[in-house]
């Protein structure tokens, strides 16, 4: 499983270490106050005692080269939730763009939002709920 685990800029190299120290993984990319491992499922909750990373996102899927929102929506809607969140859950997406595109952040998460919500409904039969403040 691989995680994207955020610190404090300056404090990457630290949160690498023990991150490697704590679950015995393997590191990634490290950029600025984001370090990318690679964890054993069964050594993911050690990543929690971590006291330098401020939070942690698993990876469902890694693509590149996309360009328009179409394809960020497609993407999306291909992959499986049911696994990740229960069906009287809530949710929010919050995009971060990088580099220059015709589109916005605000743009991606409400497209990727809807791929959320049409993907679970194709397989669940549920609509989840969106809550943008406590998700």
């Amino acid at each position: 499983m691989i995680f994207l685990v955020t610190c404090d800029t300056g404090f990457e190299n630290i949160l690498a270490n023990e991150l490697v120290e704590l679950t015995n993984g393997s590191i990634g990319q490290i950029s600025s106050g984001r370090v990318f491992i690679e964890v054993s499922s069964s050594r993911v909750i050690d990543i929690l005692r971590s006291r330098t990373a401020n939070n942690m996102y698993m990876l469902i899927g890694i693509y590149n080269g996309i360009t328009r929102l179409e394809e960020i929506y497609n993407v999306i809607r291909g992959l499986e939730f049911k696994e990740f969140i229960n069906p009287m859950q809530s949710f929010a997406i919050r995009s971060e763009r990088i580099g220059e595109h015709s589109f916005t952040s605000i743009d991606i998460s409400r497209v990727a939002g809807q791929a959320v919500i049409d993907s679970y409904m194709a397989s669940r039969n549920v609509r989840l709920k969106v809550d943008l403040e406590n998700p």
